[in-house]
């Protein structure tokens, strides 16, 4: 039991910290594409 509960907690620590790290590459696209899509905006204008 003591193995699996200390697998199921390491599986979940690292799914937390996989999602943490999708989240702060997603935020980076996200500015990384405002800032390419922003002189676009300027010249429409």
């Amino acid at each position: 039991m003591r193995c699996l509960y200390f697998g199921k907690k390491n599986i979940l620590h690292n799914a937390f910290r996989c999602l943490r790290c999708l989240r702060r590459e997603a935020e980076a696209i996200s500015t990384f594409k405002l800032l390419t899509y922003l002189p676009d905006f300027s010249e429409i204008e």
